[in-house]
């Protein structure tokens, strides 16, 4: 048996490190997932909780040829369901389709829905609910060329939603990506961190969960392995235990952010709240342009607005230009500094010469995630 753990397109290589480091040696990477061996349910309990750069952690259930409508239909119905619906539980199914026989994931998603449906009633005499929102049971179809998978989402939710962001609050920047990037960043505990584009400040929580060393879900309460029927409870209680108990203490000092809007920066100090971090970031209303830090930063990362028609992305020119003088200038040298820009000419703008850039895919929009050397 395998798990498979889903990550951004392009950040394999992150989701790979975090994997080594938990001592799995053993894996097969492919686009936007790393399949690894399935061990037992603590596991599961551990990577769900643990991982920063995964989107979720999925248990095959099982693989069958695939060609037609009717293959994906018979091979679904003729699974044994009932362990997984001990009751009338809701349901529903993410769909992942790159297959010539099916016109879209939706369509695939309601043939294999039909046939568990199915199934079932024909069972139990029950057919349970569906319900895309806040489902039971989150079950994953990948239907590739020629062979399909049926998976059980042991995540749930996905793993971006760590439980720090208010109810409804909408962010630029999904938190599994967040904290990807700061890995390529390098970040470190001993960095002096700035945030000059702090939005409602994303990459300063990520920043310090993982310098305290925090599990990235240590507010979740809810998974979908919770719902799979070798779910052992003690276990689970103890997996989380050890791992905030590995927890330490921040520096003050170290956090900083700016954000020009007061009420996006009133959602950001509600969240530094909600994570236990407002002692320890310092966030700043107003411009950084003319904004002064009390300490020089040593590391800069920025996620600024993209623009989506023309005459957007030109009225953005003289902020990227403003950007790459304030990582010159506000920063104690050697420093380092990351830009997350779009596609285009806009980080051309920005005046230095990046060592390296990342292809990253945010929100439907191609990036590029750029690093910066800055010397005296």
């Amino acid at each position: 048996m395998s798990l498979v753990c889903t990550c951004h397109v392009g950040l394999e290589s992150v989701l790979e490190k975090e994997l080594q480091s938990a001592g799995i040696t053993e894996m097969e990477i492919s686009h936007g997932a790393i399949t690894i061996p399935w061990t037992s349910m603590r596991q599961v309990y551990e990577l769900n909780f643990s991982l920063r750069s995964a989107s979720r952690v999925l248990l095959p259930l099982f693989s069958f040829d695939c060609r037609s409508r009717e293959d994906l239909y018979f091979a679904c119905e003729a699974f044994d369901w009932r362990t997984y619906f001990p009751k009338n539980e809701t349901f529903a199914i993410d769909a992942h389709v790159r297959n010539r026989a099916f016109t879209n994931t939706f369509y695939a998603a309601q043939v294999a829905k039909d046939a568990v449906c199915d199934r079932l009633r024909k069972e139990t005499g029950r057919r349970p609910s569906i319900d895309t929102y806040n489902p039971k049971v989150q079950l994953n179809l990948y239907i590739g060329p020629k062979e399909g998978v049926v998976a059980f989402d042991t995540s749930g939710r996905p793993l971006h939603e760590r439980g720090y962001r208010q109810e409804g609050a909408v962010a630029p920047l999904r938190e599994n990506l967040a904290a990807a990037l700061l890995m390529l960043a390098r970040y470190s505990s001993e960095d002096i961190f700035v945030d000059p584009c702090a939005g409602v400040g994303t990459f300063l929580i990520e920043a310090a969960l993982m310098a305290s060393n925090t599990p990235p879900q240590f507010l979740r309460s809810d998974f979908g392995f919770m719902r799979h029927p070798e779910f052992e409870k003690p276990v689970w209680e103890e997996v989380k235990k050890r791992a905030l108990e590995g927890r330490c203490g921040l520096k003050k000092d170290h956090f900083f952010g700016i954000e020009k809007s007061k009420a996006t920066a009133a959602i950001a100090l509600h969240t530094f709240r909600r994570a236990g971090f407002e002692k320890f970031i310092t966030f700043l209303v107003g411009d950084f342009r003319t904004t002064e830090l009390p300490i020089a930063p040593n590391l800069v990362i920025a996620n600024p607005p993209y623009g989506r028609r023309l005459d957007e992305v030109t009225a953005l020119i003289p902020l990227y230009r403003a950007l790459g003088e304030f990582m010159k200038a506000a920063t104690r040298k050697p420093a380092r500094g990351y830009v997350l820009a779009p596609f285009g000419e806009l980080d051309k703008h920005l005046g230095l010469h990046s060592s390296h850039r990342y292809e990253v895919n945010n929100g439907g929009i191609e990036c590029r995630f750029c690093e910066f050397e800055l010397y005296e």
